[in-house]
Formats: structure tokens, sequence, C-alpha cells
């Protein structure tokens, strides 16, 4: 079996005490920001900031989903959000259901296990069953 070694790249420790300086973070987070390619402050402000929007059309397939959502929202049908163990999938997974609670009650959430990845876990009973696949 091939090892694989995970290498950070280096880091300037005067921009990481820069930009703690003058945005306040820690280093950790000045690092990660350098490393991102954000060591001027005025850049990395921006992107902390997260004002950069993207308009729903950007994204492949999006018209397609939400007349998908809204069908079933009129039709009263259970939506069931899937989601898995990145940022993305927990942080959905949580979000979603708590802002559909004003279009249905019929709802459910579950997040995938990643270490079983074509299986899910049921959220109440915790049992396991095969994930559906289209």
């Amino acid at each position: 079996m091939q090892s694989t070694r995970f290498e950070i790249s280096a880091c300037p420790q005067e921009g990481v005490v820069r930009l703690q300086r003058e945005l306040g973070v820690s280093a950790p987070i000045a690092q990660v920001l350098i490393r991102r390619g954000f060591a001027e402050p005025a850049g990395a402000r921006a992107f902390l900031a997260a004002e950069e929007e993207h308009p729903p059309s950007a994204f492949a397939g999006i018209k397609d989903a939400v007349e998908v959502i809204l069908a079933c929202v009129s039709a009263r049908e259970r939506i069931t959000i899937h989601g898995d163990y990145d940022v993305d999938g927990v942080c959905s997974t949580a979000v979603l259901p708590s802002a559909s609670r004003s279009a249905t009650s019929r709802r459910s959430a579950m997040v995938r296990r990643s270490v079983r990845p074509h299986t899910v876990r049921h959220r109440r009973s915790g049992r396991r069953r095969p994930a559906e696949r289209n």
C-alpha cells in the first residue's frame, strides 16, 4: 500500500502577525488565509465578510430542483433532505428542515454515514438501510 504524505506549505510569520494585528484573527486563521492566497488584509477582510453573491442561475439544475420542491410543497408531499459529513452537507441538513417548516409539515432529514457511503441511518431508530440511487 502506498503511503500518502500531507504537506503544508510554508507560511511567512510576518504575514501571520500582520493579519492577526489588522484583522484580529488567531494565528491559525491567519495561516489558512495566507495559504489560500489572502495575504493582504483587504483581500482577507473581503473573503471573511463573505459578501460575494452568486446568482442562483449559476448553479446547474437549480431551476428543475426548485420546480420539484415547489410541486412537493404544493402537494403537501414528504420532503427528505439528505446530507453527508462535510461542512455543506451538515449545515444544509441542519438548516433546510427549519427553513421548510413554514412551507410544509412533512419533512425529515438524514445525514449519510461517511464510513458506509451507500447506506443511511434512520434518525430515530438508528437502523441502517440501503440508500436510494437514481
